[in-house]
């Protein structure tokens, strides 16, 4: 009576109160509600969700949305890379709608890596070279997998003209930029 469907896609949703109270609309608990009446007014998180695949995707919304604006935590669900992590760890790395896209922020420790990506972590710890102290996110900047080529940090002549041409790639000599040889 009060809401014209014309409106908005989302007051042509039937059964108002399974998630709405007739005296403070904008406290909402969720009822038996389907995915579309959510992305009625959410519908950046529906497209980032669909652009992204994941489990998340095939979820209803009230599995992490029980209450409006609120969320669970990632270790409801999933257990965390690390036993010190906490929600906000989660988020640096992953988008609760696109959880596999992972891009990370600045001060994401080694140990937050070294998790999944445990044989790199054990050879970098045990290097006694200069890449040892170093972060991993210095060297695979703000999206995971990606990675900094050798001159973007050291000199391209570092070992002179005549190495360089006769070994072009670092990783030649360089074995493994975790663990660096002599």
């Amino acid at each position: 009576m009060c809401h014209d469907p014309g409106e908005a896609t989302h007051y042509n949703i039937k059964n108002c109160n399974a998630c709405h109270y007739p005296h403070y609309p904008t406290e909402m608990e969720f009822g038996e509600i389907n995915v579309s009446a959510c992305l009625s007014c959410h519908p950046a998180q529906g497209k980032e969700m669909e652009a992204n695949p994941s489990e998340h995707a095939g979820l209803n919304c009230t599995e992490c949305h029980t209450v409006h604006r609120e969320w669970n935590n990632c270790a409801d669900c999933h257990t965390p890379h690390a036993e010190e992590m906490t929600h906000a760890d989660c988020l640096a790395c992953h988008k609760p709608h696109s959880p596999k896209a992972v891009n990370y922020a600045d001060g994401i420790p080694n140990n937050y890596c070294a998790c999944c990506h445990e044989n790199v972590g054990n050879a970098l710890a045990s290097s006694k070279k200069a890449h040892a102290e170093m972060s991993c996110i210095e060297c695979h900047e703000s999206e995971h997998m990606a990675v900094t080529q050798c001159d973007g940090c050291h000199d391209a002549d570092l070992h002179g003209t005549t190495m360089h041409e006769r070994y072009p790639l670092c990783l030649d000599c360089h074995n493994n930029p975790h663990a660096l040889a002599e």
